[in-house]
């Protein structure tokens, strides 16, 4: 391993205002092998971390219709079989294969890049992820990697990191022991085999529509309880995104990273820190590190062939000052009243919404129950297997289910809730956030006229 110590270029960053942290003099180094870690098996995940669906060995299935795979971000640049190289955006920098991180035992099982996707991608899923990091317990452990995309990435000290999860993948390698190189895995979702009646996918990771938002990576393992927690000693690979105004390293990635990146490391506990000496680092290594703005070691591909339900969805009553805007929905696909696939996605600002349909062709509905809004669901819409995306008509949901049941009926459980929180902000003893049914952060007579006007109505089976 090479060693470089971390240039700053401190006056500069000075002159823009932004706090200098102490993490930004932490030695650099680099690892000139990687090996292949081979999932055994994947799960879908929701936002908190939460399992979203069963357990599936990770076995891909040669029947499926051939992808055609599109880069929509790419921190990792790696060869069509996945291997780690530096050729694919530009002339080779020197290092082949080779990767940087902050020596071996420094600890970051949680991080958060920010991400302006290739163009032609946003409000698509990724069905194929590459990710690099290094992996040093004492003595061998549950290797699991979670990876999933936000709609917000916090952009300044005061955070939070990201904001507006959406749904990812866990991935779990099984027990795995320290090894000098690190660990580099390229993860196709789509289409694995297993149990022909299941028609559900196994996890994608949906993007923003607008082609900005965060990335990531959680490396954990299991405590004795099953338990999700930090692994003892890991971090993310790094590697960069040359893109055309690289500023020592221009290139024609389509994609890229800036150069602050959020860690957990001050201390390790899957929280990131706030404020000028929390846990928000400038990753402008200068033009000895290329490609010197250094990110996680990340890929995400989109599938040209991959079919879409798409369609609008109308949150109804919603202040259009708030400061708490609902840029994500939660949404079922059903076939004959069963969940087969549940995700949580990015909504473009005019309400447009796609998810992945299922990976078997069938007659299907969507359906959305989320926060204050009455369940409403739409169809049948009929799936092909064929690229493209199939409609179905709009979601309005209805505001005023403040005791959040389902499917949900606006009645008098929920006015009594607004009568007990009503003229109350969020420093109040008797804040109810539910009863702010306009996200105006005062429950008032506006708050008391939605609830009047859709009371007595309920939500869909």
């Amino acid at each position: 391993m090479n060693s470089l110590s971390k240039f700053v270029a401190v006056v500069a960053v000075f002159s823009a205002g932004m706090a200098i942290s102490s993490a930004q003099v932490r030695p650099l180094h680099r690892v000139s092998k990687g090996e292949e870690a081979v999932p055994l098996r994947i799960a879908p995940i929701g936002p908190g971390l939460q399992l979203r669906g069963p357990w599936r060995d990770y076995v891909e299935n040669p029947s499926i219709q051939v992808p055609v795979w599109q880069v929509s971000y790419d921190s990792y640049e790696g060869d069509a079989g996945g291997v780690p190289t530096d050729t694919i955006y530009g002339p080779s920098l020197g290092l082949g294969a080779e990767r940087w991180f902050l020596g071996d035992f420094y600890h970051n099982p949680f991080s958060a890049d920010d991400c302006v996707l290739a163009p032609g991608t946003g409000g698509k899923v990724a069905e194929r992820v590459q990710l690099g990091w290094f992996w040093n317990p004492i003595s061998p452990e549950r290797m699991l990697i979670a990876v999933y995309v936000a709609d917000n990435f916090g952009a300044t000290d005061a955070g939070p990191s990201f904001g507006f999860e959406y749904s990812g993948v866990l991935i779990d390698y099984g027990v795995v022991a320290a090894s000098t190189a690190y660990k580099r895995s390229d993860v196709k979702l789509k289409g694995l085999a297993g149990d022909p009646q299941v028609v559900a996918r196994e996890g994608v990771l949906p993007l923003p529509w607008d082609g900005n938002g965060a990335i990531v990576m959680q490396i954990l393992t299991l405590d004795a309880f099953n338990n999700l927690v930090p692994a003892s000693t890991a971090q993310p690979m790094l590697w960069g995104t040359r893109w055309a105004s690289n500023p020592d390293y221009p290139g024609t990635n389509p994609s890229r990273s800036d150069r602050y990146k959020w860690d957990d490391d001050n201390p390790t506990d899957l929280i990131h820190q706030t404020g000028a000496t929390g846990e928000r680092y400038d990753y402008d290594y200068g033009i000895g590190s290329p490609p010197r703005i250094l990110n996680n070691m990340v890929a995400l591909f989109v599938d040209q062939n991959a079919e879409y339900i798409g369609g609008t969805i109308d949150f109804q009553d919603i202040s259009p000052t708030t400061t708490r805007p609902i840029k994500t929905a939660t949404l079922e696909i059903r076939q004959s009243g069963n969940i087969v696939d549940l995700y949580t996605v990015g909504i473009s600002a005019s309400g447009q919404f796609q998810v992945p349909a299922p990976s078997t062709p069938g007659v299907y509905e969507i359906s959305c129950v989320d926060s204050t809004f009455l369940r409403r669901t739409v169809g049948p819409v009929t799936t092909t297997g064929a690229p493209g995306v199939r409609s179905v008509g709009p979601m309005t949901m209805l505001n005023g289910n403040i005791t959040g049941d389902d499917p949900g009926t606006i009645d008098s459980d929920d006015f009594d809730l607004l009568v007990a929180a009503f003229g109350s902000n969020p420093g109040s003893g008797n804040w109810n956030i539910s009863a702010d049914l306009d996200r105006s952060d005062l429950v008032d007579s506006d708050d008391f006229d939605i609830l009047v006007k859709n009371f007595g109505f309920s939500g869909n089976p």
